[in-house]
């Protein structure tokens, strides 16, 4: 699947076709993306590494695992009551800011399919495979989209990084200091963050 906005790298299309007949049966694995933000290699040579974040610029996936999507998120309030979501996650401040995320998705406030998406993944404890440089460059930021009115902190693709045949990780096992990066900077940077790229933009327009 690919947004109309996203523009992928010609090895995206083999990068899925491997992983997507390599995990076919392997229920702990819920998705193929083509995003990377990480502004390094962090797969130690290998060609891909797991996330819990489900990236959906361009991604794929089987029947299997999507039959996990729920629109309505009929499970949140449920999940929500009982304190799953920080255990889940083993921190609180990024708990609250997913049960805000959620709670305005479930209210219809946020119109995000992948929200939903991202909520079910979780749900199911599915973790996505994610390549070691990014695939995929989106190229609807800006005032007049709908959603990303900020400026991307993803790069564009860099598929030439990407060696064939793959090299696989050792075990499925979530690559956590990556995924604190990847929330710190793509979901949830600070003000100081957002200064920065105001600041840098301004001297990138002069």
């Amino acid at each position: 699947m690919l947004e109309d906005d996203c523009v992928p790298d010609e090895r995206f299309f083999p990068f899925c076709t491997e992983l997507l007949e390599r995990y076919r049966a392997e229920p702990r694995i819920g998705l193929i993306a083509g995003s990377n933000f990480q502004p390094c290699d962090v797969t130690d040579g290998r060609g891909y590494y797991f996330s819990r974040y489900p990236h959906c610029w361009g991604w794929a996936t089987w029947k299997r695992a999507w039959q996990a999507y729920d629109h309505a998120m009929a499970a949140w309030p449920e999940a929500k009551r009982g304190g799953w979501l920080e255990r889940f996650l083993g921190d609180r401040r990024e708990a609250a800011y997913w049960e805000g995320i959620f709670d305005s998705t479930y209210a219809g406030l946020i119109d995000s399919w992948a929200y939903r998406w991202t909520f079910a993944c979780w749900q199911n404890e599915m973790l996505s495979a994610l390549p070691a440089v990014n695939l995929v460059n989106n190229i609807g930021f800006g005032p007049e989209a709908t959603h990303t009115t900020e400026p991307s902190v993803q790069g564009g693709p860099n598929g030439s990084g990407l060696r064939f045949p793959l090299r696989h990780p050792a075990r499925v096992e979530r690559h956590a200091r990556a995924d604190r990066y990847t929330y710190l900077h793509h979901f949830n940077p600070s003000r100081w963050l957002h200064r920065w790229r105001r600041i840098a933009r301004a001297f990138a327009l002069e």
